[in-house]
């Protein structure tokens, strides 16, 4: 999301004199980039108040700023952005994790589900299955379902020394459930459900717009300050 501010210079200029005004560009740069990064730590916030703990801690790195750039000194060609990153170390990127509860709706199957149930189905965590510290089900372990899956290993061994295979699915009442072997039995470890449906629950626009509002002409007046106390040299 773009932070857009120009509006706000008007009021500015007509505070200086001709000498003072050439200032402007340089010090609309630095408010700008100030103004972004004040709105991404305010942003943080509201998203940590939406969510629940661990996963909340989590997705507010994903809340990042693009900083802009001096260029030319032309203000109408200065974009400063607060976004959201599109890119993760692991798993979904943080933009795919966050958008359904951004803008409401569903979100996109995952590999997993493509993979185990087939395509347009939903797997849901079963209770009481071992989670990260982020709420989600281990990397690990969805990896080796998968693995093991695929392999159309039967469910019960054929002979003494066939080994049990540590996940396998089972049909009940319509619905896929991944199972995972414990002992000689197993317990369920995946189960098939609707399609999740999610409300608009992190206001990520409004979030950004009022701090920018808040913001920007401190941010602006002190940089000014600085730039007619401190003239950058050419």
């Amino acid at each position: 999301m773009n932070v857009n501010v120009r509006p706000n210079i008007k009021q500015f200029k007509k505070q200086l004199n001709k000498v003072h005004r050439k200032q402007i560009p340089f010090a609309f740069f630095r408010a700008l980039n100030d103004t972004a990064f004040d709105a991404m730590r305010d942003t943080r916030k509201v998203l940590v108040n939406s969510f629940d703990n661990p996963i909340a801690g989590y997705l507010k790195s994903g809340v990042v700023v693009e900083k802009a750039k001096l260029g030319n000194r032309d203000i109408d060609k200065m974009v400063a952005r607060v976004d959201i990153r599109d890119k993760s170390k692991k798993g979904q990127p943080i933009t795919k994790l966050l958008a359904p509860h951004i803008e409401g709706g569903s979100r996109r199957q995952k590999l997993a589900e493509r993979v185990l149930v087939g395509s347009g189905d939903y797997l849901y965590p079963a209770r009481g299955t071992a989670r990260n510290k982020l709420g989600n089900l281990k990397t690990a372990e969805i990896s080796k379902a998968i693995q093991t899956i695929n392999r159309n290993t039967d469910s019960k061994p054929q002979g003494k020394r066939k080994k049990r295979p540590p996940f396998y699915p089972i049909n009940s009442n319509g619905r896929t459930i991944i199972m995972k072997r414990k002992g000689r039995t197993g317990v369920p470890f995946m189960i098939e459900g609707r399609k999740p449906i999610y409300s608009k629950r992190f206001d990520f626009y409004g979030a950004v717009e009022r701090s920018v509002r808040q913001h920007f002409n401190d941010n602006m007046s002190k940089r000014l300050r600085e730039a007619i106390n401190k003239p950058k040299r050419k």
